[in-house]
This record gives structure tokens, sequence and C-alpha cells, in this order.
């Protein structure tokens, strides 16, 4: 069965998944130009995905595991688990073995649950490294500020880019209220 690809106003058929074969590779290219630029000035690296990414910002906070990570760039939207899992695991494998990437295995894990999903990137800066400013401070889980799934994202374009000032105790507390 033939599905129309999913960037933007193309209407390319194809018998793949979600886009055809020059968007896709535009999409994933474009994803590890971000990764590579935050990976540059990153202490360690953990590439993920989830419904909530302000909530999972505050668990990776607080995970020594995952470097306490306290930054994360939303690369790309979705409301189909499949295409996230996807992207995932694809730039989970194009990044195995480098020693700052925290992720432990090649595949997506995790539950799905929710409608819409984002791929992210959550890292914490070197000391030494200049820091680029633009951030979305995630201090609280108000759900009424909830970074919404936008169009810009979607396409893997512009990424929002969210930080933590919270210890990782604080965000462990945070976490635990819900």
């Amino acid at each position: 069965m033939n599905r129309r690809c999913r960037w933007g106003e193309c209407s390319a058929e194809h018998p793949g998944d979600f886009y055809c074969d020059q968007h896709y590779v535009r999409l994933v290219s474009g994803l590890e130009d971000t990764l590579k630029h935050i990976y540059a000035a990153a202490s360690t690296v953990y590439i993920g995905r989830s419904h909530y990414p302000e909530q999972r910002l505050l668990y990776h906070r607080q995970d020594a595991d995952l470097g306490n990570n306290d930054h994360m760039a939303v690369l790309h939207w979705a409301g189909d688990p499949e295409e996230i899992m996807q992207l995932e695991e694809r730039l989970i494998a194009n990044n195995h073995g480098r020693l700052k990437l925290k992720n432990d295995s090649l595949e997506s894990k995790g539950s799905v649950v929710g409608k819409w999903h984002c791929i992210y990137v959550a890292w914490r800066w070197k000391k030494d490294c200049d820091k680029w400013p633009g951030f979305t401070d995630v201090v609280d889980l108000d759900l009424g500020r909830r970074l919404p799934p936008s169009r810009h994202h979607v396409l893997g374009r512009n990424p929002e880019y969210l930080r933590t000032t919270l210890t990782p105790a604080q965000s462990k507390a945070l976490v635990a209220r819900g």
C-alpha cells in the first residue's frame, strides 16, 4: 500500500511508512545536524522520546545514570508513535559508541502514552564551552504552559530548547508531586 509523504506539501506516494525517500533523508540529516551541534558543546548526551518533554527533562536532571542532564532540545514531533520510535532508533544507531552518549541500548524503550510524541536530545554543557541563549526554563510542571507540538518541530526544523535550573533533588520532588 502506498502512502502520501508527510512532509508539508509533498504529494509523492511511497511504499514506506512516513516520508518519501528524499524527505526522510532531509529530516534525518536536519536532526543529525542539530545533534552534532549539541554534541560538540556537551559533556553528556542522551537521545530519547517523550509525550511530555518538560517532565522528561526533570527525570534526566535527577538521574545520574543519564548524566544529570539539565538541557533539552525537542527536535521533532509526530502523532504516530511508530514514526518517533523509528527515528529515535536511527539517531541512537547513528551515534552509538560515542563516548558522551548515555543511551545503553539501540532500541527505543518505554511505553507509549498520549497522541503526540517528540524526539529529544538531553545534555549537560561542557564546563568550558560557549553556551547559547534562547532556552525556555522548566521550573514547574504547570500543564497550562506545556510545550505544544508545532509545525516547525514536526518537520525537524527549529528545535525548541528547554533547560532547568533546579537541582536533582528539587527535580525529583517536583516529579514526585506529579
